[in-house]
């Protein structure tokens, strides 16, 4: 329910000292030099013989084309670890995966080796995880073999439609047994795995005891198991909403249940179709438009957060959710005292003390945004008392500390940020900056 009002982008730019501006430079000249030397490196090695490519580089299309389909691999690779890594719970975003990704892509192409690009982004990962180094380092040994496992399905696929070269020669008849017996093996394990997340055997599970006797292998597997049961359970949450849905066309409440979901993956076209069907089957429904608005004030449409927030108070006036949200859109809007009416509202109603910090929260990014960092310090304070273990909370006070010069102050709240929540790319980025 809180607001996002201050940014990632806005806490990097945390008024820092000159001594942190030229140590950021110093490590810019150090990867500039580095990538340079790379670069001498491969052009000076012999490791790539331009003039074979000198007909691809002097045609546009075969260029293009060339680089498109480089282009959307990468793609496709960071996804597929961006996927594993969120799973994880870890904290590498999609901009530090695609870059790793990159990275790994040069080792592979031009340095000895072709798992080189692998363990650069290992050591990369568990240096950004490292109280979770082994979660970080199985998410790139994973990703290797779903990339390794691809690449046999296409050999099988491919064996398959070749079927008049194989009847001629043994050996390539082995090759394709052998294929075709990998890659239906490995896919009826992987279905029983996953299958035995709603029920394990118990021969099963007394394996999974002898393995957690060793503490790593014990992280391994259960870094493993976390697969198996986060997707078959998101699976099912989708297919029985989906099934009610269509049991019954006219009840509204699985149409909003499935936007919940859908937003929670972050697929917000889906969780916005969702939410209107919602509404459309039971105009009554205030949670639907609530929840609708925050998409909408996520993706900065405010005036059209707020009129579905209007809708949503004329049907639930004692919502504490669609008050806050609508501080937020004043917020945005830049209404700054419409905004603390609304917080104030919720705080003089009797509503859960987590609810109340979140209306601190919430004054205290408006009291920030509009200059007033002495009110916004109360109110992240105010908010800290009520709710002592949101790290969030912690982040927001040190940035505020931060652009009052407490530059002590400030990474001391952004430690006991990160004492709470490990994974806060927040306080990372914050601590770096300031020391």
């Amino acid at each position: 329910m809180k607001s996002n009002t201050l940014s990632q982008s806005s806490i990097a730019a945390t008024t820092v000292t000159s001594p942190t501006k030229g140590k950021d430079r110093w490590r810019l000249v150090l990867k500039t030099g580095v990538g340079a030397l790379l670069i001498y490196y491969v052009l000076h090695s012999k490791m790539v013989d331009f003039t074979l490519l000198q007909s691809t580089l002097l045609s546009p299309l075969s260029l293009c084309i060339g680089v498109g389909f480089l282009a959307f691999s990468a793609a496709c690779c960071a996804v597929r670890w961006h996927l594993l890594v969120k799973t994880q719970g870890l904290s590498l975003s999609m901009k530090d995966v695609f870059e790793l990704t990159m990275i790994g892509y040069f080792f592979n192409t031009f340095m000895p080796g072709s798992v080189g690009g692998d363990l650069i982004k290992a050591w990369y990962a568990a240096g950004q995880e490292p109280r979770r180094k082994t979660k970080a380092v199985f998410t790139v040994f994973l990703d290797r073999v779903i990339g390794l496992w691809i690449i046999v399905c296409f050999a099988a696929v491919t064996l398959l439609l070749n079927l008049s070269m194989l009847s001629s020669r043994t050996e390539l008849r082995l090759l394709a047994l052998a294929v075709w017996t990998f890659t239906t093996g490995t896919a009826v394990v992987g279905i029983l795995f996953f299958a035995t997340a709603t029920w394990e055997p118990r021969w099963l599970k007394q394996v999974w005891g002898l393995v957690r006797r060793s503490p790593r292998l014990g992280n391994l597997l259960d870094s493993a198991l976390i697969y198996r049961h986060a997707i078959p359970t998101i699976a099912m949450a989708l297919m029985h909403l989906q099934k009610a849905a269509d049991l019954d066309p006219r009840w509204a409440k699985p149409q909003l249940h499935l936007g919940v979901i859908y937003y929670k993956l972050g697929q917000l076209a889906p969780a916005v179709t969702a939410y209107q069907k919602a509404i459309a089957l039971d105009p009554r429904l205030s949670d639907a438009y609530n929840n609708l608005a925050v998409i909408f004030l996520d993706l900065k449409k405010t005036q059209e957060a707020q009129v579905l927030l209007g809708k949503g108070r004329k049907l639930a006036p004692f919502s504490a959710e669609i008050r806050f949200n609508q501080g937020r859109a004043e917020t945005q809007l830049g209404h700054w005292e419409k905004s603390l009416r609304y917080y104030r509202d919720v705080l003089k109603e009797p509503y859960p003390p987590e609810v109340k910090a979140a209306a601190h929260h919430g004054m205290g990014d408006t009291y920030l945004t509009h200059g007033d960092f002495n009110n916004a310090i109360s109110h992240y304070l105010a908010a800290i008392e009520l709710a002592p273990q949101d790290a969030e909370e912690h982040v927001r006070l040190g940035y505020a500390m931060s652009l009052q010069g407490k530059r002590d102050l400030a990474v001391s709240e952004y430690d006991r940020a990160l004492q709470l929540d490990p994974k806060s790319n927040l306080a990372k980025q914050a601590i770096a900056l300031l020391r």
